[in-house]
């Protein structure tokens, strides 16, 4: 009987679980990065990029990742892990004296809407939601709602800019991104590079509805 040592096993586990994930997720073009509960994490149609989850078994932890959404190398979802701080201590008495198997608790799910972009070695925090079409600079510290079409940066992460006027944003808000039609956008590919304005967005809109 062949004995596997306990680093090769865990590397063929993580391999194996990357596989699966691949699997499962075909409709998008992530690649698990870690192992994590695949069960409260769901991504959408063509986003692409590492999915490197922490979670620590609370009910209320999930992951939700909408289409078209871009995340670069190093991004880090955290949904849980948090310590109690407003009693005698930070410590978790509870897990280490074997009182409780876990008493870490998440601030509620992330939900990542389409069209977002995440920039390198961003950290997302539990309880988040992250706007649609919106920009994450690299490096930040995700601890509050990113509103739709923003930019954000920073430890913590703050509004930079948004990325379009309120106007252009309610027009292109009613984009359907699960149902794009990608003939449609090879065609007219260069439309959808050009800077937006208002010909450009009727023009885009009556291509996609």
């Amino acid at each position: 009987m062949i004995r596997l040592s306990k680093k090769l096993w865990s590397l063929l586990k993580k391999y194996f679980f990357k596989y699966q994930w691949r699997k499962a997720n075909r409709n998008n073009q992530t690649v698990a990065t870690n192992k994590f509960n695949s069960d409260i994490v769901k991504v959408g149609r063509m986003s692409y990029g590492p999915i490197e989850v922490y979670s620590w078994n609370a009910a209320n932890e999930k992951l939700t990742i909408g289409n078209y959404v871009s995340i670069a190398s190093g991004v880090k979802f955290i949904l849980g892990g948090n310590h109690y701080y407003s009693s005698f201590s930070t410590y978790p008495f509870k897990v280490k004296l074997g009182f409780a198997e876990s008493e870490a608790y998440s601030n509620g799910p992330i939900v990542v809407d389409d069209d977002a972009w995440i920039g390198m070695d961003s950290i997302i925090m539990s309880g988040v939601k992250i706007g649609r079409g919106s920009v994450i600079a690299a490096g930040s510290v995700v601890v509050k709602d990113v509103m739709p079409y923003s930019i954000v940066g920073g430890n913590p992460a703050k509004l930079i800019k948004m990325r379009f006027c309120n106007s252009y944003i309610e027009s292109v808000s009613k984009i359907d991104y699960s149902k794009l039609n990608h003939e449609v956008i090879k065609e007219n590919i260069e439309l959808f590079y050009t800077v937006l304005d208002e010909k450009t967005i009727d023009t885009i809109m009556n291509l996609i509805n």
